[in-house]
C-alpha cells in the first residue's frame, strides 16, 4: 500500500488464511491451483480486509518442490473508515511463487 504523505509508510502484520486445491492437468506435473483466502493488509493504523481469489498455473519439479504463476482478484470487504471515500473496492495482482513440502501435510512457500 502506498501513501501520498510519506515515501516510506510503515507496514503492519495481519492475518492471512485460506484454502487451496491443486488440480493436476496431466501426469507430467502441470497443475492449476484455485484458492480463496482472507487477508489483512495495510500500513500504520489503517488495516484493510480483503477476500482474495488467486488462480495459479504451476509445475511440480519434484514431489517436494513446485513453482507457480498466475493472477489474483482481491475484493475489499472491510477495514476502511469511510466507505464513501473508498475509490477502489478491488485489486488485481500478478503472482509468482514457489512451495516446498518438508513433511507430509505441511506446505511452506513464498509468493
Amino acid at each position: 500500500m502506498s501513501s501520498v504523505n510519506t515515501t516510506n509508510p510503515d507496514g503492519i502484520f495481519g492475518l492471512n488464511v485460506g484454502v487451496a486445491y491443486k488440480l493436476y492437468l496431466d501426469d507430467l506435473g502441470w497443475f492449476v491451483k484455485p484458492e480463496i483466502s482472507y487477508s489483512q493488509e495495510g500500513y500504520l493504523y489503517q488495516r484493510l480486509d480483503y477476500l482474495n481469489f488467486p488462480v495459479a498455473l504451476g509445475f511440480d519439479f519434484t514431489d517436494d518442490f513446485n513453482t507457480h504463476i498466475g493472477f489474483q482478484y482481491g475484493l475489499l470487504v472491510g477495514g476502511f473508515d469511510n466507505p464513501e471515500e473508498t475509490f477502489y473496492n478491488y485489486n488485481l495482482a500478478f503472482i509468482v511463487g514457489f512451495e516446498f513440502y518438508p513433511v507430509d501435510y505441511l506446505d511452506v512457500g513464498l509468493r
